[in-house]
């Protein structure tokens, strides 16, 4: 694994199982790892790893894990408290989804100088000739 469990709760500032059940985490993890090492340049996953991609890595299975809950949870009545912030019922959704996404952003920005840059959609990608 890139990043762990524990590195993920303490981005979301959420230790509460009950909130965020470990197996959410671990599933995270495992997706967030799968998508950045089909992204990233090989000679970037030679040990040790910068410090930079394992932050991105937690960041990334974090936005995972709020995506989750925004899917799963928006319709629950109860109160979260994710990062110090209290989401009322109400707001939990769009307040979830919107903290998801930026978390992801903030991954992909930060994993930059190690990825190999993607085609543009209906480009096509060949040899030059020189």
């Amino acid at each position: 694994m890139l990043t762990s469990e524990e590195a993920v709760r303490g981005v979301l500032a959420v230790d509460d199982p009950q909130i965020v059940p470990t197996s959410l985490v671990v599933e995270a993890l495992e997706e967030a790892e799968a998508m950045l090492r089909a992204r990233l340049r090989a000679d970037t996953l030679l040990e040790p790893l910068d410090v930079r991609i394992v932050h991105a890595a937690t960041v990334l299975a974090a936005a995972l894990v709020l995506e989750s809950l925004a899917a799963n949870q928006a319709a629950t009545r109860y109160t979260v408290t994710v990062g110090g912030q209290r989401l009322e019922t109400h707001q939990r959704f769009s307040a979830l989804l919107s903290a998801a996404l930026q978390y992801e952003k903030r991954a992909w920005r930060l994993l930059e100088p190690f990825t190999s840059p993607l085609p543009r959609a209906g480009a096509v990608v060949t040899e030059s000739q020189s």
